[in-house]
């Protein structure tokens, strides 16, 4: 694919912004049905696909969080099977809580056991407070759940944002026919 560019294009938001989704595909996690291992009062599950990042945020209204537990874990319904190809994650900046580590992602169709799941990436040490990364899967998976969990760590986990990307045609699907994606 040979893509030529002009100045004009580049500062046309709406054209880079459809650029972007075909080449990183489309957030197929964004406002699916979500769970997670516990909850806190200001941290539901559903407060991680939203949209909305927030991670700055002081009272810590618009991220997700588990309760202290081992192996705390966030997972998302996707409601079919989707090729998943990368996973990114916005963490917490603000408010002193434990960041990120010993991090697994897993995508599967097993909606109890998540280490039944093919592994999509591993973050073994510490994930920065208030950054963002994205995770490649190694291969592309199949699969209705991406899981989200701390490994053996004993901890609360906390998500502002994530986002599953899939460029397997659904984004083509929903610009033409819009009613047909969930």
């Amino acid at each position: 694919m040979n893509i030529q560019l002009t100045t004009n294009d580049l500062h046309n938001k709406q054209f880079t912004l459809f650029l972007l989704l075909i080449l990183l595909g489309f957030n197929v996690a964004y406002r699916k049905p979500v769970n997670q291992s516990s909850v806190t009062r200001a941290g539901p599950a559903q407060l991680s696909n939203d949209g909305k990042p927030g991670n700055q945020n002081p009272d810590g209204q618009e991220c997700s969080e588990t309760q202290k537990e081992v192996s705390p874990y966030w997972r998302v319904d996707l409601l079919g099977p989707q090729t998943v190809r990368v996973v990114r994650i916005h963490s917490r900046g603000c408010c002193g809580h434990n960041p990120l580590q010993d991090l697994e992602i897993r995508v599967g169709n097993s909606s109890t056991d998540l280490q039944r799941n093919p592994l999509c990436a591993w973050h073994p040490g510490t994930m920065e407070e208030g950054s963002v990364k994205a995770f490649t899967c190694a291969r592309p998976l199949i699969g209705q759940f991406v899981a989200i969990q701390l490994v053996g760590v004993e901890g609360s986990l906390s998500l502002c944002e994530v986002e599953v990307f899939s460029n397997d045609g659904n984004f083509f699907k929903f610009l033409i026919f819009p009613q047909i994606i969930n």
